[in-house]
């Protein structure tokens, strides 16, 4: 079964525990943060490292997407031919 990448990124960003989700945010925040600072610091403060900084963290996120789908792929179980129930006397006539 290959799974949609929008519900991917739907159940990756779902906050269904409203406590952990706030939590987990803010902890990316100010991790995020202080990882832009450091990589001004390295590659220099210009509007092309910037650039650089924004492309990179981007082509992480769809990378991590893409291996998270990988994972669910893994771990759905999918009947690939179901059959259908046998015909017989009932509600509907036959």
């Amino acid at each position: 079964m290959r799974l949609n990448q929008s519900k991917i990124a739907q159940i990756f960003f779902n906050p269904e525990t409203l406590l952990p989700f706030l939590f987990g945010s803010v902890f990316l925040a100010v991790v995020g943060n202080a990882v832009t600072q450091i990589l001004f610091k390295m590659f220099g403060d210009s509007a092309q490292s910037a650039l650089g900084i924004a492309v990179g963290a981007v082509l992480i996120f769809v990378g991590s997407i893409f291996l998270f789908a990988r994972g669910l792929e893994r771990h759905v179980k999918v009947e690939p031919n179901p059959r259908s129930p046998k015909k017989h006397r009932g509600l509907i006539p036959i």
